[in-house]
């Protein structure tokens, strides 16, 4: 299991790339042991990306719904005229795409600000899509989110 290691107040603390992923879920609903586990199974093996590195160019085809592991992403639309406008930003514990897998094309692009540890979240998207009866807890607070982010 990849473990990051991150340093507050001094100390060394051990942290799963889906810490704040499971941590959000938690503060929306009560997660059952099967739930968790779930989570925890998305982070195998977590995508790098440099500070910089494209995620997703806009109108692509070819998309993969992510969550934000560590690091920072932004979400840029182009302008007629050629400049970028940043629409919003992903910090750990985010999903990226999660509600817009069934678009054809997703038209902004996303762009790692810092190093980015992402996780792939496509067996999610097909757990929500199918309403899978064994994490129903999990799929009630991404919908809610879903909701807080419109």
């Amino acid at each position: 299991m990849t473990r990051l290691r991150l340093r507050t107040l001094g100390s060394d603390h051990v942290q799963t790339p889906t810490a704040p992923f499971m941590s959000r879920l938690r503060s929306l609903v009560p997660l059952t042991p099967y739930e968790e586990q779930f989570i925890e199974t998305l982070q195998l093996p977590p995508h790098a990306f440099e500070a910089g590195a494209y995620v997703h160019r806009g109108g692509d085809l070819d998309f993969t719904p992510w969550i934000v592991g560590a690091g920072w992403a932004c979400r840029l639309r182009v302008l007629p005229d050629g400049r970028g406008q940043t629409v919003s930003f992903f910090l750990p514990g985010d999903t990226i795409g999660l509600s817009e897998v069934h678009h054809p094309a997703i038209q902004s692009t996303i762009l790692a600000m810092t190093d980015l540890k992402l996780l792939n979240c496509t067996r999610l998207a097909e757990a929500i899509d199918r309403a899978d009866q064994n994490v129903p807890n999990v799929i009630q607070a991404c919908r809610m989110s879903f909701i807080w982010m419109q």
